[in-house]
């Protein structure tokens, strides 16, 4: 204890004035006290200070159990107004004197009739959440100071069941809304949560107001649930929002359909569509029955002969394309209607222009249509069978009767009739001109006259060879000509025109471009008194065309395109033909050749070169003196020996130079050709003297003794054709004289 110690005689004393205490010492101001209870011990120190008197002071122990709970406000509670009085009575745990026990308002709203008292009532609590804190103090204890809150929810009866919201339509690209769920009053809780739908995010899950994202095209169901707590059960509602597909198609009914009576049932294609778009069927005209109106693809049975017409309503929500309709047309046929049938061909000429029709009968709904194919004509009707045409242009005015049966088995027939008007000015048949060519060309384009269709025209082949392309062209190309002549006739066909049929020929001349070259034979040689001869010109082949011609001389040509015919008449001399080749646009188009007819005198004389000359130096030039031929025959000076330029060999009385001292022959040889004296040889020799040749001289005289009686004797040289001669003078002697002497021979006279 800490009480104050006496002083002096003074004494002091430790009482119990309430709880319990056990005091070691009573007496002493500072004793140990155990013993005491929990609680409040109120303990009393008295001093007796004997006669001054008695004085005392109270002191309290206060001990708090260590055993107090912590602070425990009770289990959270819930209640719903107005079902029960808006009040309740708290659970706080118990509290051990001295130990403090307090209510207090954490949130919300409450009036506390007793805060110290763990279950006291609270009033006045607001809907929602009031929250309420029990704080225990006790004191030094570990735990002296633990507090521990509960929550009042107080729920509003008042609070309507979950109500979800209308169904909703959207169209893309549109993928979000807002949700309208039924309004909450907290503590009511609302969850919305996805039922049906794939992708879908719920922004805030717990406001009637949400954003829903991520929609897909189609239904998607959410749930809008609400709890309101212990006011009465949770309660839900579903919404459909329906996306609509802005890409889904407008109505289309499909392709008109055409049956044939036979056919009892059909099928309606109708656009797809794509949910939450519908589609409906409905019957606008004939009769018809659907297998499924709300199908875009149903059967369909019930129809009638004729036109039945059906509508297909898509109703696409809120989209751009919201309803849209479209009808089909079913037309059913008879299948006894007849096939098409146009009518005979016409033919007329000018200036008649006009016709009538002949087409077969129709049975409806069958139809018939004539149409112009090609020409001109203006049709009256033309879905008449019978209508009248007029103003048909000159040629072929082709109509077409088109009968359209549906689906039956005769369902589309075509026939088509041909009118004729042929022009009675067409030209009368001309095959164009004669055409040259040349291999290995062996095609061309005929140039026939122009045809007024429906004048018709024809090629056809004569005589050679030829492949018609074309046989009613005019212009019609042509192959495989032969070599020669190839004719062709064109033949032009005017209908009922005054000139209907007229015909002209052409001849198309293949020329060879190997045909040879004009070629006029090797000249010929003939003697009198034979005057003719053959010619042997380069053969032609047809076309080619060759021709002689006398070009110099004379004679008479027996046939002159003839390659080898005969000539008379010729003259003596050189008697010249040209052989000339046509070969029309070949490369060698034109060519020609000579030849020559030589024709010798029979009497013309032998060769004879004159007489023998004898020249001296310094002249070394002579004129020669042979005689003279007769043309064809020709002569020729030669030299045989010694030296000389023969002016010109052919002359007779050539010149010759250059002559060398001595002898120098010359030969005249005469060619008379085949004749009997056709080669002759004749020579002369001109001589030449050397001018400086020395005078005679013996030589020195000579003395010899007998028995010798021979010696050479020294004349003076010569030079040929001089020549020295010893003769003996007198005396005797012999010699072996040599033709030509020489200067040594043993004669004693020179």
């Amino acid at each position: 204890m800490a009480g104050n110690a006496p002083i002096g005689l003074a004494t002091g004393s430790w009482s119990v004035i309430t709880g319990t205490a056990n005091f070691t010492d009573a007496t002493s101001a500072t004793t140990t006290v155990t013993g005491l209870s929990v609680g409040t011990n109120t303990l009393q120190w008295t001093i007796d200070n004997g006669a001054c008197g008695l004085s005392s002071d109270l002191m309290i122990v206060t001990v708090f159990d260590s055993n107090q709970a912590n602070a425990a406000a009770g289990p959270d509670q819930q209640i719903c107004i107005p079902d029960v009085p808006n009040q309740v009575a708290m659970v706080g745990n118990a509290i051990t004197f001295p130990a403090v026990g307090t209510w207090t308002l954490v949130s919300g709203a409450g009036t506390i009739l007793d805060p110290n008292d763990p279950n006291t009532v609270i009033t006045g609590l607001a809907v929602g959440t009031n929250v309420f804190q029990w704080t225990i103090l006790n004191g030094p204890c570990a735990n002296g100071n633990t507090n521990d809150q509960v929550t009042i929810t107080v729920f509003d009866a008042g609070i309507a069941a979950a109500d979800a919201g209308p169904d909703q339509e959207l169209c893309t690209p549109t993928s979000s809304t807002v949700m309208a769920g039924s309004t909450i009053a907290f503590p009511a809780v609302g969850t919305w949560t996805v039922v049906q739908g794939a992708g879908v995010t719920i922004v805030s899950p717990n406001s009637p107001t949400t954003q829903v994202t991520g929609l897909q095209v189609g239904e998607t169901i959410l749930r809008w649930a609400v709890d309101n707590g212990v006011c009465a059960a949770p309660s839900a509602d579903t919404v459909s929002v329906f996306l609509f597909d802005a890409n889904n198609p407008n109505a289309n009914a499909g392709a008109d359909q055409e049956l044939c009576i036979l056919t009892t049932a059909s099928v309606l294609v109708g656009s797809a569509i794509t949910f939450p778009a519908t589609g409906t069927w409905t019957v606008i005209a004939g009769s018809g029955v659907f297998s499924d109106p709300n199908a875009a693809f149903t059967n369909l049975s019930g129809y009638s002969i004729g036109v039945n017409l059906y509508t297909w309503t898509v109703d696409n929500g809120p989209c751009a394309n919201g309803i849209t309709t479209d009808t089909v047309r079913v037309t059913v046929y008879d299948n006894t209607n007849l096939v098409s049938n146009a009518g005979p061909d016409q033919e007329y000429c000018t200036p008649d222009d006009a016709a009538t029709l002949d087409g077969s009968e129709l049975n409806l709904p069958a139809t018939g249509l004539w149409t112009l194919l090609n020409g001109t004509a203006i049709i009256t009707d033309a879905t008449d069978p019978n209508t009248t045409v007029t103003g048909l242009g000159i040629g072929i005015n082709t109509f077409n009767w088109r009968v359209d049966n549906g689906p039956c088995i005769n369902g589309i027939t075509n026939d088509q009739v041909s009118i004729l008007v042929f022009d009675a000015t067409n030209p009368a048949a001309d095959a164009g001109p004669d055409q040259e060519l040349c291999t290995p060309n062996t095609s061309t384009v005929m140039a026939g006259s122009n045809l007024i269709t429906p004048a018709t025209g024809t090629w056809t082949l004569i005589s050679g060879q030829g492949t018609i392309a074309d046989a009613s062209s005019p212009t019609s190309a042509i192959t495989n000509l032969a070599i020669g002549e190839n004719v062709f006739e064109w033949t032009v066909s005017n209908g009922p025109c005054a000139n209907p049929l007229t015909t002209d020929q052409v001849s198309i001349f293949v020329f060879d471009e190997f045909n040879p070259i004009a070629n006029a034979g090797p000249d010929q040689e003939i003697c009198t008194p034979v005057v003719n001869a053959t010619l042997a010109g380069s053969a032609i082949t047809f076309p080619a065309q060759g021709t002689w011609t006398l070009v110099s001389g004379q004679g008479t040509i027996a046939d002159p395109n003839d390659p080898a015919t005969t000539v008379s008449n010729l003259a003596v001399g050189e008697n010249i033909f040209e052989w000339t080749v046509s070969n029309g646009p070949c490369a060698n188009g034109l060519t020609t050749d000579q030849v020559s007819i030589f024709l010798f005198d029979g009497t013309n004389a032998n060769a004879e070169a004159g007489p023998d000359q004898e020249l001296c130096t310094p002249n070394l030039s002579t004129t020669l003196a042979g005689n003279a031929p007769i043309f064809p025959a020709a002569g020729s000076w030669t030299l045989v020996s010694g030296q000389g330029d023969i002016t010109d060999p052919t002359d007779p009385n050539s010149g010759v130079t250059n002559l060398a001292v001595g002898e120098n022959v010359f030969a005249w040889t005469v060619d008379n050709g085949p004749c009997t004296n056709g080669i002759t040889t004749d020579q002369v020799s001109i001589f030449v003297f050397d001018e400086f040749n020395p005078i005679a001289d013996a030589g020195p005289d000579q003395e010899l003794c007998a028995p010798d009686n021979s010696t050479t004797l020294a004349g003076s040289t010569v030079i040929f054709p001089a020549s020295g001669l010893w003769t003996v003078v007198s005396g005797t002697a012999t010699s072996s004289i040599p033709p030509i002497p020489t200067p040594r021979s043993p004669i004693w006279w020179w």
